[in-house]
């Protein structure tokens, strides 16, 4: 199974965002960009960075839903800004995250598009993910889910739930680690795939393939290639298609 190291890119400090370098489009399809930003606690639409563009593109048009406020006014909200801002420092002002009709993001048009520097942008595959103020964002010409998952004992309680029984087998003495590795993975899988039949995570089979590597199987395709790397308060994990 072909598999590759992709580029991770950490803005760790929260006020760093400047440190995240553009991506890079002449390294082609066998690369992937991952961008990770500790983002600050407080951050809202007053932001210096926010634009009421990327206040619209964040918090979605004003309505009087208890959904929409709910966005506006608590972490989800922080959450959206970030990922904007993460995409705009990456690819410039010219694109931002729209969502399909299905909710999965993409890469869109903004008021400064120009056709002649932002047109490839158009082009590239989006994933994100959030966990306790990190942002996690992957750039790629090819298809690619990405997520992050922090250390809090919620996967090795729920591991009957989307673990295979050979999977239990292969992990006799399940750790936090290794539980919560394997479910950031399947949903990692479950983003690449964007299929809403793997909702239930025991569809997707895990199998150790190298260091710093999973093989994901589904009913649907050939092995998938899980890439992953353990922080100090989360896992990341990333599946991503590979040229032949």
């Amino acid at each position: 199974m072909a598999s590759f190291e992709p580029n991770i890119h950490i803005a760790a400090e929260e006020h760093s965002l400047s440190t995240l370098p553009p991506y890079s489009f002449e390294q082609g399809a066998k690369r992937l960009q991952i961008y990770l930003w500790h983002y600050p606690a407080d951050l809202s639409p007053a932001h210096p960075l926010c634009t009421p563009e990327l206040q619209q593109a964040a918090c979605g048009k004003p309505s009087a839903g208890a959904a929409s406020g709910e966005i506006r006014s608590t972490a989800r909200m922080a959450e959206r800004l970030a990922a904007q801002l993460v995409l705009r420092q990456t690819l410039g002002k010219g694109v931002l995250i729209g969502h399909n009709a299905d909710g999965s993001p993409l890469i869109e048009k903004s008021t400064d598009f120009a056709a002649e520097t932002d047109s490839r942008a158009l082009g590239l595959r989006l994933s994100v993910s959030h966990t306790a103020g990190v942002i996690a964002l992957a750039l790629s010409p090819r298809p690619v889910g990405i997520d992050i998952e922090r250390w809090d004992g919620r996967a090795l309680r729920l591991a009957s739930r989307y673990l295979q029984p050979m999977e239990i087998r292969q992990l006799p003495h399940p750790t936090e680690a290794a539980a919560t590795l394997y479910w950031s993975a399947k949903e990692a899988v479950y983003k690449y795939f964007n299929d809403q039949t793997l909702c239930d995570f025991r569809l997707i089979q895990l199998q150790p393939h190298a260091p710093g590597w999973l093989s994901a199987r589904t009913q649907q395709a050939p092995p998938l290639p899980v890439y992953y790397r353990y922080f100090k308060t989360f896992v990341l994990t990333a599946a991503a298609g590979v040229e032949n």
